[in-house]
């Protein structure tokens, strides 16, 4: 019988973890992107994979996204819109239908 590498089970491990995880816990259904910013780590240290070249291609992908989630954040704002139960509303009580 053939044993399977420590990565491959390591992997399978944290991939039934990032399907079932937010499924099982509301708190980590409630902070899913630290959940799964962990077991990306996670699998890249599994992996044994971690370098100087992974970490600079890595950091300057969330800036674009945080600037824009930032910038829509303050639209809203200006708009007088709120979020209520993750549905936005504006200041009237509700979305404005055309």
């Amino acid at each position: 019988m053939a044993s399977v590498p420590v990565e491959v089970a390591g992997n399978l491990l944290i991939l039934a973890a990032v399907l079932l995880g937010p499924f099982l816990s509301h708190r980590l259904e409630r902070n899913l992107e630290a959940f799964l910013f962990v077991m990306g780590m996670a699998a890249v240290l599994v992996s044994r994979m971690l370098s100087v070249p992974l970490v600079a291609e890595a950091l300057p992908h969330p800036i674009p996204i945080t600037l824009v989630v930032m910038a829509l954040t303050m639209l809203g704002a200006g708009f007088g819109m709120r979020r209520m139960g993750g549905v936005a509303v504006t200041a009237w009580g509700r979305w404005p239908t055309g």
